[in-house]
């Protein structure tokens, strides 16, 4: 009588490799889920700290076109600042224009007030959006009525 050996272990290690197996899968899936997580958390900040910066290039902005037009009551506003960072690559543009308010009707018509439209634009940047932009608008009693 012959007794076969070999067959109830090789079996064993059969049930060992898919076991195996399945928890370098599983492995791989939760590590290539938590570095995805990773990178948009990053992404996510970085996100937030350049609407922050673009928040504050409009703040820095608007006082520059109330010094201005205080300085001149004629000033129309102007491209103030574009300039490229050169290690990170990103381009900054800060845009101040000029617009009177006209009240009244008729012969009656006066700039009352004058309406500056301030907009910080962020280009290139390496992920998406690319480029963000924030905008508000201000308005000024003209000379005449200060």
């Amino acid at each position: 009588m012959r007794i076969k050996k070999g067959r109830v272990g090789s079996k064993r290690q059969g049930w060992v490799l898919v076991v195996a197996l399945v928890a370098v899968s599983v492995f791989v899936a939760m590590s290539s889920t938590s570095i995805r997580w990773i990178l948009r958390s990053r992404q996510s900040i970085k996100t937030e700290r350049d609407v922050l910066q673009l928040q504050l290039l409009c703040d820095a902005g608007e006082m520059r076109a109330k010094s201005a037009f205080e300085i001149d009551a004629e000033y129309r506003g102007e491209e103030w600042l574009d300039q490229d960072d050169l290690v990170t690559g990103r381009g900054f543009q800060v845009s101040i224009i000029a617009d009177p308010v006209i009240e009244g009707s008729g012969a009656d018509k006066v700039a009352s007030q004058r309406a500056f439209q301030v907009v910080a634009r962020m280009t290139g940047r390496a992920h998406a959006p690319e480029t963000i932009q924030r905008s508000r608008i201000i308005y000024l009693p003209t000379p005449s009525e200060r």
